[in-house]
């Protein structure tokens, strides 16, 4: 009898080991976090010139409409006030609508990226949000989203800029 149960007990222990290994969903693997990204971006010289930046600002091409509205109005009116800004459009359906929506002026102002190959809408980047990304020589300090739950990102952009 004591045999039995042991047997039991043992094949429950097995049984019950198997699914707990077994049934594990496979681990993603992490993305890399989005300053990572930015920052391999910068080094691997595909965007070199973001190495004398104070901030760029990150526009995807559709989202919040609003958040998107807002940070290509601030572009369009301030682009040229601040020499170490920088602006990527990314995921761009068309660029004749955007070179429409920006202006000539900013479509092919020497700060603007037109990110055709969607470095700035890679996985651990994408967003439907406008994001502000904050340089000190070239490395990422911080990331703020254009967003509802982050309405002073433009003012404080500004600020950052002014100083």
């Amino acid at each position: 009898m004591k045999g039995n149960k042991l047997t039991n007990l043992s094949f429950s222990l097995s049984l019950t080991m198997w699914f707990a290994v077994g049934c594990q969903q496979p681990q993603d693997e992490k993305l890399p976090s989005k300053a990572d990204t930015i920052n391999e971006l910068i080094e691997a010289s595909l965007f070199q010139e973001l190495r004398g930046a104070r901030a760029l600002v990150i526009i995807p091409n559709a989202g919040c409409d609003g958040c998107i509205s807002s940070a290509e109005s601030f572009i369009i009116q301030n682009l040229s006030n601040y020499p170490n800004l920088f602006i990527a459009f990314t995921s761009i359906g068309s660029e004749k609508g955007l070179r429409i929506r920006t202006g000539s002026d900013i479509f092919n102002h020497e700060r603007t990226i037109i990110d055709n190959q969607n470095y700035f809408y890679q996985d651990s980047l994408k967003s439907v949000y406008p994001q502000v990304v904050y340089l000190d020589t070239g490395i990422v300090i911080r990331i703020v989203e254009v967003s509802p739950f982050s309405p002073n990102a433009i003012d404080s952009l500004q600020k950052f800029l002014g100083r």
